[in-house]
């Protein structure tokens, strides 16, 4: 089985047998905060490299392909 948050399988049985409204609403919470630690947890590293932000050669790329279709 693919990696879910911890106990959501419970959670998810005590959401359906909840018997008040009250129950249900600490439930879905319980779940969501959860779903949250999990996200945050696996969420893969963001790429912090800088990239080259120079355009030109693509530019001039594009300046070309344009004069070959004319």
């Amino acid at each position: 089985m693919k990696e879910i948050p911890e106990n959501f399988i419970q959670y998810y049985k005590a959401i359906i047998n909840a018997t008040s409204i009250d129950e249900l609403k600490h439930l879905c919470h319980v779940m969501i905060l959860s779903t949250r630690k999990f996200m945050i947890k696996n969420n893969p590293k963001k790429d912090d490299n800088i990239y080259n932000t120079n355009f030109h050669n693509l530019a001039d790329w594009f300046q070309e392909l344009c004069y070959t279709w004319r």
